[in-house]
């Protein structure tokens, strides 16, 4: 991954579980656990879980996030997934479609 990436990532694993940081993410999209989606300067990273998609990180401009998460929407749908979550702050009202349980959003496709 690029610095500029990072730039835009770094601030999410301050409140990101502990050991989730920069090599253990960079191991996790080499190994093909999660994926990296860029759009313009802003990033998402998503995790393979099953049969979900969960995007754990994802930082930069809200209408390049919003235009990320309609990549990895495409995405998981062509790759079979039958939901997509989010982890982290509630993006229902940027994002609709997704249901608040309890910390995760869940969307089904």
């Amino acid at each position: 991954m690029t610095d500029d990436e990072w730039s835009v990532l770094d601030p999410c694993l301050e409140s990101a579980d502990e050991g989730l940081g920069r090599s253990w993410i960079e191991l996790q999209i080499q190994s093909g656990a999660a994926c990296l989606f860029t759009y313009g300067k802003s990033a998402a990273v998503a995790f393979l879980k099953g049969k979900k998609l969960r995007i754990g990180l994802a930082g930069g401009e809200l209408s390049e996030c919003q235009q990320i998460e309609r990549q990895i929407e495409a995405f998981a749908r062509m790759q079979g997934f039958e939901q997509l979550e989010i982890v982290g702050r509630d993006w229902r009202r940027a994002l609709p479609g997704y249901q608040k349980v309890a910390v995760i959003l869940r969307k089904p496709l």
